[in-house]
């Protein structure tokens, strides 16, 4: 039976419809995406991955793509249809884009932002495979995590040595959105609202908070259980 996968730093997702959570976790010791109703059944999301494994899965805000990557080997990038059908490789080569990862789709699924440990943030064109570097990595690579593309297009919000920075799809300086002064949010552990007006985000000590977009206004959320993500319902 399948189980969450702790420790993978991978948060909670929702289908685009937001009918149905996507996760990271095994069976019989072999990693996959699940899909969880409401019910509480859960089933893997794509029948056949290439290579047998999958992770870090994302659906395009269109609700016609499933991104996600390998979780052995190349860890190479790949689309597949939303119903778990048709996975191609995003690049000719699997093992070139094996450097790209956690991919979050652009509103109209036409672009995604993604992520190279190695080398920084990128934007992805879906058609082509061509990819663009957003933010380059600096001195100290393990401090930048990816980015979440926010729904109405305008921003994408990344993590930054646990602060999240906000920077615009077409390039530009990013723009630091909190401050340690106020708690440290955990990588990958926020979300956008449906409109694009608010993060709800994680803190490392276990907390929620939810973040204003528009004048960075912090309301903490009673929670007194450590979440492992937070994913807002579409």
């Amino acid at each position: 039976s399948p189980s969450a996968s702790p420790g993978d730093n991978t948060p909670l997702g929702w289908t685009a419809d937001g009918t149905q959570i996507v996760y990271d976790g095994t069976a019989q010791g072999t990693a996959h995406i699940f899909l969880l109703d409401s019910l509480g059944a859960s089933r893997r999301a794509i029948a056949n991955p290439p290579n047998g494994n999958d992770k870090w899965a994302s659906y395009s805000r269109d609700g016609q793509w499933l991104y996600f990557n390998n979780a052995i080997g190349c860890q190479g990038l790949f689309r597949a249809r939303s119903d778990g059908s048709a996975a191609t490789s995003m690049v000719a080569d699997p093992c070139q884009a094996s450097i790209w990862g956690r991919a979050s789709s652009s509103p109209d699924g036409s672009k995604t932002a993604v992520w190279g440990v190695n080398t920084g943030i990128a934007i992805l064109d879906a058609a082509t495979g061509d990819t663009t570097l957003l933010y380059a990595l600096g001195l100290n690579p393990s401090t930048v995590y990816p980015a979440r593309w926010s729904p109405d297009g305008q921003h994408l919000a990344f993590d930054i040595n646990t602060d999240i920075w906000l920077i615009a799809p077409a390039g530009g300086s990013p723009v630091q959105f909190t401050s340690l002064s106020i708690g440290s949010y955990a990588p990958l552990g926020f979300d956008w609202s449906p409109d694009s007006q608010w993060l709800i985000a994680q803190r490392q000590n276990g907390g929620v908070d939810l973040l204003r977009l528009a004048d960075g206004l912090r309301l903490p959320l009673a929670w007194g259980l450590r979440l492992v993500g937070t994913a807002w319902k579409p």
